[in-house]
């Protein structure tokens, strides 16, 4: 379980909440949470948000 634990912060904070059973009051949890929108990954899906706070247009949203 050990590289659950070295991964990325998202899936840090699964597996101490889920698997390890650790409160949102721990240390490590409340870090692996701060950490997320962080991360490379995350910020590059959040970079893509318009200004309102969606992605694509509002059109986007009615025809899918």
């Amino acid at each position: 379980m050990g590289w659950l634990l070295a991964g990325e912060p998202r899936v840090v904070y699964g597996t101490l909440t889920d698997l390890l059973d650790r409160g949102e009051e721990d240390n490590v949890v409340v870090r692996a949470n701060m950490a997320g929108p962080q991360h490379t990954l995350m910020k590059k899906i959040f970079e893509e948000l318009n200004r309102d706070g969606y992605w694509g247009t509002p059109k986007d949203m009615h025809t899918r």
